[in-house]
């Protein structure tokens, strides 16, 4: 009877230990999807303030470069999966560039152990004159070694093709190799492509 105590008390501390890991492990990945799921409306709306109050109340950073010229930006890391020695650790970093209280573009940003693997560029040009209301670059295409996404539209561009572009998938964070494709980080792509 004690062995069987003993055991079951393995056991269930062991299930712990891999419980606590996996939530260490989803948390990150889990908060940056709540935050793109309260992003996204924001940007529909283009509002600068709630886009900086969002920001900010994920634990973000304001830098100002030039005056009128302002970088909101928060990190989602996951170093729980380095600590158990399953993969290195990993960020996603979502950033809004905003000019005289306008927001013009977001970047994600998807680092593996401090050096930037895929990075996808959203920009909004505010309907400007010929501009196609959608658009997408493969930067890969034009010769850049990263895997870069970018994607802008105008006022004019359709609701559709607006949450195509924002469908940003935040398990890279805990997948336990990390994400080497762009098609990982934006599912959409290969359909944003085809219209490339």
């Amino acid at each position: 009877m004690n062995r069987a105590h003993r055991v079951a008390g393995g056991l269930a501390m062991l299930i712990l230990i891999v419980a606590v890991c996996a939530l260490l492990a989803l948390s990150p990945a889990y908060r940056a999807r709540r935050f793109l799921i309260q992003l996204n409306p924001i940007l529909i709306s283009h509002s600068p303030q709630e886009v900086a109050d969002l920001i900010m109340s994920h634990g973000g950073k304001k830098e100002i470069i030039v005056e009128g010229d302002t970088v909101y930006r928060v990190d989602f890391r996951n170093s729980a999966l380095k600590a158990i020695g399953l993969a290195p650790p990993t960020t996603l970093t979502v950033s809004a560039y905003a000019h005289h209280r306008e927001v013009r573009y977001f970047s994600f940003s998807y680092l593996v152990d401090g050096k930037q693997r895929l990075d996808l560029v959203i920009l909004d040009f505010f309907g400007a004159n010929g501009q196609p209301a959608f658009d997408y670059v493969d930067a890969s295409r034009i010769g850049i070694p990263e895997q870069r996404a970018l994607i802008k539209f105008t006022h004019d561009a359709p609701l559709q093709f607006r949450q195509r572009a924002l469908s940003v998938q935040t398990g890279c964070l805990s997948k336990i190799r990390g994400c080497t494709r762009l098609e990982e980080l934006l599912p959409e792509v290969e359909q944003l492509r085809r219209r490339d």
